[in-house]
């Protein structure tokens, strides 16, 4: 999602950044339908597709479109194991006690076999599995769309935002969670968890915020954030860009390392005259690269295949990647050193709001640790994943899809 950028005199300041497609979104307080955190913004649940977005995270990163258009949170590492560590099997095991049902086989470089257990409820377990037997790297965005054509331009008329999810976050706590940690540093509203009927939706492992506490730790990242050299970030991508994610056993239970990155950037400019110029030639390049394309292929394709090739779907792609990768060079600046800093911050003021980001770290370290079991035991993995299909998962969430009330 586009982000505010913070700064300003040693204040907190909120302030609107132009950018070149997408506007910058001011968050004020969060209702989910029932289910409250604040009073002034609300959630609908129009039918929406899934997220489903091919871009791989390094690609995405580099991309001007993915950082504005898409943005939001993905992960897409690969845990390795200490000592060479493989994990060679995965079983669920129903009987034992909700956290301890994750049962994993692990063996070292000599072929020395031992079986763990995998610390993971099956709130955070059950989806994660399942975003991890794909290739999809984005969690979430706020730049989504409705099954409804009409319905999703009124709602946008009306200056809603439409969230879009990976299937397997759908309805599901999870989910709501990570959508909150989009906005974790961004509002204080987001140190406290959604109620509804007045109690807290919490999940096995989870327990009521202490919001006083969370306030005070939002402030000193915000201190940082004002001072950080380098600054200010105009958004971010929550994701595990060069955050190593690994595996090991210690006793009788598997422990992963690794934490999410904040990855800050911004545009080289806002000069609004500056801005169509690199549109303009963007649009240029990509017409000269298409047209070359089409001569090109068109002295060694018939009529027929040319125009089978060139189809209008194909045309508008080549031109949306080309025209990306002009303005992506022109226009994006990533903040590698700033990022670090405000990644570390955020971790030592104790994580903002711990069960907002415990929740994030999990996706992470997990989803890392089964993409890489798929990765050396793709069949094995199926098959687990296919015996979590029985599992029910508490408590039930709906996830919103439409957000109102902005300013």
């Amino acid at each position: 999602m586009r982000r505010l950028m913070l700064g300003g005199n040693g204040c907190q300041q909120w302030r609107w950044i132009a950018a070149l497609l997408i506007a910058v979104i001011l968050w004020p307080s969060i209702t989910l339908g029932q289910e409250e955190l604040g009073r002034r913004l609300t959630f609908a649940h129009p039918p929406a597709p899934t997220l489903d977005n091919p871009t791989q995270l390094a690609d995405g990163l580099q991309s001007y479109v993915f950082c504005t258009g898409v943005g939001g949170i993905a992960f897409g590492g690969i845990a390795i194991g200490g000592d060479g560590l493989r994990a060679i099997g995965l079983t669920y095991d129903a009987q034992r006690p909700d956290r301890e049902r994750l049962q994993v086989t692990l063996q070292d470089p000599a072929g020395a076999r031992e079986t763990v257990t995998a610390p993971i409820f099956d709130w955070q377990l059950v989806p994660i599995a399942s975003f991890a037997a794909g290739t999809q790297h984005s969690c979430i965005t706020l730049f989504g769309r409705l099954n409804d054509p009409d319905d999703e331009k009124a709602r946008r008329d009306r200056g809603e935002k439409i969230v879009n999810y990976h299937t397997a976050l759908v309805d599901t706590l999870l989910g709501l969670r990570l959508f909150q940690a989009d906005i974790l540093i961004l509002h204080p509203d987001c140190c406290d968890l959604p109620k509804q009927g007045g109690k807290y939706v919490l999940g096995p492992g989870e327990s009521p915020p202490d919001v006083a506490a969370n306030l005070d730790r939002l402030a000193n990242v915000h201190r940082l954030v004002d001072t950080l050299p380098g600054g200010p970030f105009q958004s971010y991508i929550i994701c595990d860009h060069e955050q190593q994610a690994s595996f090991r056993a210690r006793g009788n239970q598997l422990v992963l390392t690794g934490d999410p990155m904040w990855h800050c950037w911004r545009t080289r400019t806002d000069d609004r005259q500056r801005l169509r110029e690199i549109q303009d030639r963007a649009n240029a390049e990509a017409n000269r690269v298409v047209n070359a394309e089409m001569r090109r292929d068109g002295k060694r394709l018939s009529p027929g295949e040319l125009r089978a090739k060139y189809t209008e779907g194909y045309q508008r792609q080549r031109h949306s990647e080309v025209w990306d990768k002009v303005v992506s060079e022109a226009l994006l600046e990533t903040m590698p050193e700033y990022s670090r800093r405000l990644s570390a911050e955020i971790r030592r003021e104790g994580r903002v709001n711990p069960a907002v980001y415990d929740a994030l770290v999990t996706m992470m370290r997990y989803a890392a640790f089964f993409r890489s079991v798929n990765q050396h035991s793709p069949e094995m993995y199926k098959a687990f994943v296919t015996s979590l299909a029985h599992v029910k998962i508490a408590p039930p969430v709906r996830t919103p899809t439409a957000v109102a009330g902005l300013p």
